[in-house]
């Protein structure tokens, strides 16, 4: 099983990505296959969740569907049906070379978005995925409130996958 860990994200990309945001957090996880694309490595960390992560987003998306936030039912199968290359999972892609992928969107209680890169460390590399958070209300920091603690355990194994 991939060991991952969380690294620190330089400002300057904070701020080149969102500008103004008031969370960000970055998770690495060294990668087996030192060939993979960003590409390919990011599908595997994104375009299939385990189980339990599938279950803990219907469970989101049933409380916060009275809201009319983002990933209601509608939302995910609007997504899921756009072509291949302009989505990761449920993330639509803002940005991509094959240096970086940039995934997110903007709402009305918060933006955000994923940087997913590779980094060197030694002889080995590993896949990051930084998430960048901007909110614009009370209830854009509620949300964040409650999603950080489950955010905290989704990413690190969301990149497990990768191997």
């Amino acid at each position: 099983m991939a060991y991952v860990r969380e690294v620190e994200i330089a400002q300057k990309d904070i701020d080149r990505i969102l500008s103004g945001a008031d969370f960000a957090d970055n998770f690495i996880a060294m990668v087996d296959d030192q060939e993979i694309t960003l590409e390919q490595a990011a599908r595997r960390s994104f375009d299939v969740s385990p189980k339990w992560i599938e279950v803990l987003l219907a469970i989101r998306n049933i409380v916060v569907k009275p809201f009319g936030l983002r990933g209601a039912s509608e939302e995910v199968k609007r997504l899921k049906s756009l072509p291949k290359e302009e989505v990761f999972g449920f993330f639509p892609v803002i940005s991509q070379s094959p240096n970086e992928i940039i995934l997110g969107f903007d709402d009305t209680h918060l933006d955000f978005r994923i940087r997913i890169y590779f980094q060197q460390i030694g002889d080995q590399k590993g896949i990051c995925a930084a998430t960048i958070v901007k909110t614009h209300n009370l209830f854009g920091r509620i949300y964040m409130f409650f999603v950080k603690p489950f955010h905290r355990v989704i990413v690190p194994a969301m990149l497990k996958q990768v191997r």
